[in-house]
């Protein structure tokens, strides 16, 4: 071997040595971005968990002009819902639970929530009989049409927005 080949085989294996370290130097930030991205969202969560238990809103509604509901039947089972986690960081999942089982005591609610983001597909894969989330969008719909052969029934809740006058 010549001088300039020897030069340019040490610069090659130079250049290796660096490239084989960057993809650890990369992996080392990552890790350190997603480590602070995890405290931040376990921050996150502890804070809406206490704005949660918290009354935002403090008038009680009257509900006497309403007629009295009375279950045909006694159900037993469950329901299981996905979806939105604003039903389990706040209180909103519990007091519906306690509401539903005055009335059907032999009814179980199962809650899975991690995020809205997810809630759509659970119905066509029928791991859940409600779902709660976003109104569900064209490659949504597409697929549970799809899946199931009919489509959604969809209803709105939860809007926000009782008092508004």
């Amino acid at each position: 071997m010549n001088k300039a080949t020897r030069s340019i085989a040490a610069a090659v294996v130079a250049l290796a040595a660096v490239l084989a370290a960057c993809p650890s130097v990369a992996q080392q930030r990552q890790s350190e971005d997603t480590e602070k991205a995890l405290r931040a969202q376990a921050d996150r969560a502890g804070v809406i968990y206490q704005r949660g238990k918290a009354a935002h809103y403090t008038q009680k509604f009257d509900l006497s002009g309403m007629p009295h509901y009375v279950p045909k039947q006694q159900l037993t089972g469950w329901i299981r819902l996905h979806g939105n986690n604003y039903l389990s960081d706040g209180m909103l999942g519990e007091l519906w639970q306690q509401g539903f089982a005055k009335y059907q005591p032999g009814i179980r609610i199962s809650y899975f929530l991690p995020t809205s983001a997810l809630a759509f597909a659970a119905l066509y894969y029928q791991q859940a009989d409600l779902v709660m989330g976003h109104r569900p969008g064209f490659y949504d719909l597409l697929a549970y049409e799809r899946v199931m052969n009919f489509d959604p029934v969809e209803i709105t809740a939860v809007t926000g927005s009782f008092d508004v006058g």
